[in-house]
């Protein structure tokens, strides 16, 4: 994946906005901000029924820095990344952190009609 495109995954859980990906392929990284010397093995959960459930998605090892991940369907997909300790305790909740809806059928213009008024042209597509 493209570095533009997981700059715009990042961007995206910044701002809690949805992201439209035209792929069912996503390369989703995560960044660990603390050590505390205790293993740990991060845990990406996917919901596709707005968050009513939650199934493990990935799992990697330490320090790996993102999971690849492939939607069966289009349609939306929440993420939530945990961090499971080498104990096996993990957070109860979870809560959507990244939502992309995944959309592979390109769109069909039936017609496009241009006007112009001065310096404005104006393009009305259906």
């Amino acid at each position: 994946m493209a570095p533009f495109a997981l700059a715009v995954l990042l961007a995206a859980a910044a701002t809690g906005e949805p992201v439209y990906w035209g792929s069912r392929e996503l390369a989703l990284p995560y960044r660990q901000t603390t050590s505390t010397g205790v293993s740990i093995r991060p845990t990406l959960y996917v919901s596709t029924d707005a968050g009513r459930s939650w199934r493990v998605a990935a799992r990697t090892a330490d320090y790996a820095g993102g999971f690849r991940f492939v939607a069966a369907a289009d349609g939306e997909h929440l993420f939530a990344l945990r961090s499971d300790s080498a104990g096996g305790s993990t957070a109860a909740a979870l809560a959507a952190e990244l939502t992309v809806i995944v959309d592979t059928v390109r769109p069909t213009v039936l017609d496009a009609v241009a006007t112009q008024t001065g310096d404005l042209v104006t393009l009305r597509v259906t």
